[in-house]
């Protein structure tokens, strides 16, 4: 059995790439310049500063959902990046992170107005992906070896 344990492997992973090609979904690449443009947009919508969004301890409503929604996203978007990874790039702590990380989930459950102000980010987010998939098959060469 062991001898055709790859065989199956394959065929699921095969399985899962036609899946996966047939609904278009892609992974994004984990570039710091991405999640700049992640925090920009975010900030944008919510009318904050970038700055104040990355360094300030306020608690203004708009900074502190810019902040929690920004740091949602990314945790969602790039899975492989560790939780302290992304509260240094906000410069808090890790349990303010996993706080307002929580704190998005629980809004995402019952209010509306989080609901709908997630669904248009994540819109907004998403063609940022298309663009940037698309400067990255511009700017990538392929190498023979």
């Amino acid at each position: 059995m062991d001898r055709l344990a790859h065989i199956l492997n394959r065929k699921g992973m095969d399985k899962i790439r036609t899946l996966m090609k047939e609904k278009r979904y892609h992974v994004p690449i984990y570039d710091e310049k991405v999640v700049d443009k992640i925090i920009n947009l975010v900030s944008d919508y919510y009318k904050a500063d970038v700055s104040d969004v990355v360094n300030s301890t306020t608690r203004l409503r708009k900074i502190v959902m810019a902040k929690y929604m920004s740091m949602y996203i990314i945790s969602r978007d790039f899975p492989e990046l560790r939780n302290h990874v992304i509260s240094d790039m906000f410069n808090t702590h890790r349990t303010t992170f996993l706080y307002g990380r929580n704190k998005i989930r629980e809004f995402l459950e019952f209010d509306k107005q989080v609901i709908n102000e997630y669904n248009e980010l994540r819109k907004r987010v998403d063609k940022l992906y298309d663009i940037t998939l698309v400067e990255y098959r511009h700017t990538e060469s392929i190498e023979l070896y």
